[in-house]
Order: C-alpha cells, then sequence, then structure tokens
C-alpha cells in the first residue's frame, strides 16, 4: 500500500510540474513612450523569457539583444508631434488633481491617435493571436489598455510602475485613508501635521470625481477605435480596469509609504537592481583613478537637459562642479550638449547607472528623484543631493530627506 502511494504521490507531482513549467504566451501592451515605466517591464519581460515563455511586447523601445521567444510589436514614439512640448519644470506649480488630468488629457489623445494609426495595433486587433496572460499598464490613467485582456479572452495583470495613487488604489478595492496615504503627486510624506492631512484629504476629494469623469474620454475611445467580434458586449472600461488578476507595483518600504493593500496587488521594487555592474573600460579607468572620488549627477530618462541651460542654472552646475578636487560623471539628454574641456568632467547621453552607483569611489548621485534612481542609489548606500522636477519627485525626495538618505 505504501508503494502505491509513493507511485501515486510521484504521479501527481510530476503532473503538477509539467504543468506549471508549461510555457504561455503573453502579450504586453505598454504604448506609452515612458522609458522609465518600460525599464520596469522589459525587466519583467526577460524574466519570463528566460523561464520559457513566449511574450510579445507592443512598444516604441525594442529590448537589445532580445531573446527568439520576445516578438516585439512595434509603434512609433509620436508623443512630441501629437502633445506637443511639456514644459515638465513647470509642474511643480500644480497640485495634484491638476497634474493628474494634465496626464489624462494628453494620455487620452496620444492613445487615441495610435490606436487608430498604428498599423501594429491595427493588425493585432484583428488578429487570431490567443495569449494567456495581458500585461498593461491600465491603472496608471490608461484605463483604455484593460480592453486587451478583453480582446483575447486572457488573465488581466497590472504593473504599476509608479506607486501610490489615489485612483489606482480605488481601482484595485483598496479604499483611501488620506490620514497617511498619499498620491504619488503629493509634496507631502506620510508623516503629516493636522493641516497637511486637511490639504491631502482635499486632494484625494477632488481628484477621485475628476478621475471617474475624465474615464468617460477613455470610453468613448474605445467604443469608437478599438472593436471586435463582441466589442459590443464588452464590460465598460472602468471595470476592466478594475478587475485586473494581479497588480504588481514598483515599490519598497525602504523608498516608500507603508499601507495595507489588496490581496492581489504584491510589490516588486527592487527587481530591476539584477543588472550588470560592470563599466565600460574608459569609464571603468576614469572612476578607479579619481583619488577625491566621483560625483555622478543624472536626471533620469524623461528630463530634457535643456531645461537647465536656462536661467544659467546649468551654468552654476558647472561652475562648482569645476571648483571640486572630485570628478564628475556627467549625463546629458537632449539637444545642445555642452563641450566642456575639463578633464575631471566627463559628459555623455548615457552611462551604466548601477555599474556607477556601485564603484567605490562613488562619492555621491545628484539626482531628480525618480524611484529607480533612489531604489539604486539606496541599494548601494550612496548618499544623493535631490533636484526634484515633476511627478513623483517631490514625495520620493520627502521620503529620502526624512530617512537621511542625502
Amino acid at each position: 500500500m505504501n508503494l502505491l502511494l509513493w507511485m501515486a504521490m510521484l504521479v501527481l507531482v510530476t503532473a503538477s510540474t509539467q504543468h506549471v513549467h508549461k510555457p504561455a504566451r503573453i502579450l504586453a501592451v505598454v504604448p506609452m513612450p515612458w522609458k522609465s515605466h518600460h525599464f520596469v517591464f522589459q525587466t519583467i519581460i526577460k524574466a519570463l523569457a528566460a523561464r520559457g515563455h513566449q511574450i510579445d511586447y507592443l512598444t516604441p523601445f525594442p529590448i537589445e539583444n532580445a531573446p527568439p521567444n520576445i516578438r516585439h510589436l512595434m509603434i512609433k514614439d509620436t508623443f512630441a508631434e501629437t502633445i506637443g512640448s511639456v514644459e515638465l519644470e513647470d509642474m511643480d506649480l500644480f497640485w495634484s488633481p491638476q497634474e493628474h488630468l494634465m496626464w489624462r488629457s494628453m494620455n487620452v489623445k496620444y492613445l487615441e491617435e495610435v490606436y487608430r494609426n498604428e498599423p501594429a495595433i491595427r493588425t493585432l486587433l484583428s488578429s487570431n493571436e490567443q495569449y494567456a496572460i495581458v500585461m498593461s499598464e491600465c491603472n496608471i490613467n490608461q484605463e483604455i489598455t484593460a480592453v486587451w485582456a478583453h480582446r483575447f479572452n486572457a488573465t488581466p495583470v497590472s504593473v504599476l510602475a509608479v506607486p501610490d495613487m489615489f485612483f489606482a488604489n480605488e481601482m484595485t478595492g483598496l479604499p483611501g485613508n488620506p490620514s497617511y496615504m498619499l498620491d504619488s503627486t503629493s509634496h507631502l510624506s506620510d508623516r503629516m501635521d493636522f493641516l497637511e492631512r486637511l490639504w491631502n484629504s482635499v486632494q484625494y476629494v477632488v481628484s477621485l470625481p475628476l478621475h471617474y469623469y475624465k474615464l468617460r474620454e477613455f470610453q468613448r475611445v474605445a467604443d469608437d477605435v478599438l472593436r471586435y467580434p463582441g466589442w459590443e458586449t464588452r464590460p465598460s472600461v472602468s471595470r476592466l480596469a478594475s478587475d485586473q488578476a494581479l497588480v504588481l507595483v514598483n515599490s519598497h518600504v525602504s523608498v516608500g509609504s507603508v499601507y495595507p493593500r489588496s490581496p492581489h496587488v504584491k510589490e516588486i521594487g527592487g527587481m530591476t537592481l539584477t543588472g550588470s555592474t560592470l563599466l565600460p573600460k574608459d569609464l571603468q579607468s576614469f572612476m578607479d583613478s579619481a583619488a577625491e572620488g566621483v560625483v555622478y549627477f543624472s536626471l533620469g530618462s524623461s528630463v530634457d537637459m535643456n531645461v537647465m541651460t536656462r536661467g544659467n542654472k546649468m551654468d552654476g552646475f558647472l561652475r562648482a562642479f569645476q571648483a571640486l578636487k572630485h570628478r564628475v560623471v556627467l549625463k546629458w539628454m537632449g539637444d545642445n550638449m555642452p563641450n566642456i574641456s575639463d578633464p575631471r568632467i566627463l559628459i555623455r547621453t548615457w552611462f551604466p547607472q548601477l555599474g556607477i552607483l556601485a564603484h567605490k569611489n562613488t562619492r555621491v548621485f545628484v539626482t531628480h528623484g525618480g524611484l529607480q534612481s533612489l531604489m539604486e542609489t539606496v541599494n548601494y548606500g550612496v548618499p544623493v543631493v535631490a533636484i526634484p522636477i515633476f511627478g513623483d519627485q517631490f514625495k520620493n525626495v520627502k521620503i529620502a530627506y526624512l530617512e537621511d538618505l542625502g
């Protein structure tokens, strides 16, 4: 009897193991051209591909050296020509509901244009593809992307590259409590006095109805543009966005607020820290020979550095850097890169950030306060000097200050 029992258990274990490792077909729909968000998605996609799954990735940014089981469904980044220039540095004048409304208006306009005119999207919409899972960013002012899970009758999974959003909590079934819960666009921390709690409550009460009101525009676009057999009986965009089987949030207690989450909402902050820390030979030599250490300056992947040239801000930084004994590694995004002759200042359009932060000679990180950058600098123990510009950066920097990360 015992032998038969063990044989039965062996059969069950073998069968279940085969089921677990059966490759799945997964669609990742990430049409918005936010590179930092794609960095989170691409980390997940590469991990799934390494486990044998087949991923179709709808994106304006392909994965370099992608394995054959990642197929890119390429779309163009036409955000600038569709929306026009966005003065990110002026957003610090906005209050939270105003900033969300601005992003929503831009997202609706851009996604309507993309969904109407991108050949890859029109082909996918009319295809006979079959997917087990559809990943999207539907809970970050892009609820319309939840339609793709309905289109392919697939399990919906949402990825939040930016945590702590009032309406994302609302969509994932977590009632808000502004006495200690913050929105990503807040300039506060979770250590609020009475007046700060009152102001946070006002933003919460005002923002939720505005979000629901603006959802009607996504509903209109979905009904006009995203049509396929069975679309007439499709649930509302709001219902689809709130009906996610799993929500993965790019957050971690070390650089964020702590509050309850719905059971299907899981934190994955720090998963992007698995990248290589190897440096190019010339950069390795530059940093190795920095006797006084290195100052690393980067404002992320979204801020055009020409912003820093207004009012001679960049000139002030350069004069300060030249007065230091330290060497400086300066990342420049955008056109009009300055011609710097000082051999102690290395300026380029891209640097391997993990490798720089991991280097023993890095003394300080001058950053915009983006979430990924803060996670990385906390991981490698590098002090920060922060220059928040827009979005969640003010809240992130406030937390960094209170936690003595500077």
